[in-house]
């Protein structure tokens, strides 16, 4: 939890600067709930969210998650269940417009394989989304350390019978700048049977914290294929886009995430500028509100 991985707990002895780095790491993705929060932590979660994203281009919609993980009792830790997969369900609601819940949301169980090399964490998992989309999903995660660098790298490997194969490669980089800052990059790539060439993403973010429960992230990335997949212009709003292969959207934003009321209350506000091959380049304003409710440990 937040609370197990706060900055005012992480060590200052050089000693123990390892330690002290990921504990502050931890803390960041705790807190923002990211793949690797999602992915490794063996504790069980209810994770709500609701909220609202103004966007120039496309106007205003309303946006809602749930996420559950939930360990089973008897199993040592190494069996959980879930609802929500992270890989295939990022930024996509759980119940639509007209309050229908999304057959393709991922529900199924995961399996934490024990750790037999250090600092080496692996799982697999295996459900369906939608009745009749079974999938089997496998992932790999190293932490290591270069100078004063914590390097993560992540393997995801997935199979289900609409999507058929897919695999991606996270490779993180973070520094610790003091106590209670990290600076971290984050290079991703990724391969599907139903996308010719291959998907890229970079980005480079700032993350403090001001007290328990709050943090603040700045960030600018690039995302870009090396073949024209033509199904992201294919709306004929776009047909003035002529697209090319290579970058397709530049970002630069911000994100204020805090507790408040109740330690399981967040408030969370992410306003960034888009530059997408979209629209023809034309800058993008786009503002997030969400409110989430969390219950570790359930």
């Amino acid at each position: 939890t937040v609370a197990e991985t706060a900055p005012e707990a992480v060590p200052e002895k050089k000693t123990d600067d390892e330690n002290a780095s990921s504990a502050l790491v931890d803390y960041f993705d705790n807190l923002f709930r990211d793949d690797t929060y999602l992915y490794s932590s063996e504790a069980s979660y209810l994770i709500v969210r609701v909220g609202v994203e103004t966007n120039k281009e496309e106007g205003t919609q309303f946006l809602n998650q749930v996420r559950l993980a939930m360990k089973l009792p008897h199993t040592q830790e190494q069996w959980q269940i879930f609802i929500g997969d992270p890989l295939t369900d990022r930024d996509k609601d759980t119940v639509d417009d007209q309050g229908n819940v999304d057959e393709t949301t991922g529900v199924g169980a995961r399996y934490f394989l024990p750790q037999i090399i250090e600092r080496v964490s692996a799982d697999a998992s295996a459900g369906f989304r939608g009745i009749d989309n079974p999938f089997i999903q496998g992932r790999v995660d190293y932490r290591q350390y270069v100078d004063a660098w914590l390097v993560r790298p992540v393997q995801y490997v997935d199979y289900s019978r609409t999507r058929e194969f897919y695999e991606e490669t996270d490779l993180y980089f973070d520094y610790r700048l003091a106590k209670r800052e990290v600076v971290r990059f984050l290079l991703k790539r990724s391969t599907e049977t139903n996308k010719i060439g291959m998907q890229y993403a970079a980005a480079l973010s700032y993350f403090n914290t001001l007290r328990l429960g709050t943090g603040i992230r700045t960030f600018v990335g690039m995302a870009g294929e090396t073949k024209v997949n033509e199904g992201r212009y294919a709306d004929p709003n776009y047909d003035d886009v002529d697209p090319q292969s290579g970058i397709y959207r530049y970002s630069i934003g911000a994100g204020w995430k805090a507790s408040f009321l109740r330690k399981w209350l967040f408030f969370e506000v992410e306003p960034r500028v888009d530059y997408d091959m979209l629209y023809n380049w034309r800058p993008n304003f786009v503002v997030r509100y969400w409110l989430e409710f969390y219950f570790g440990d359930i």
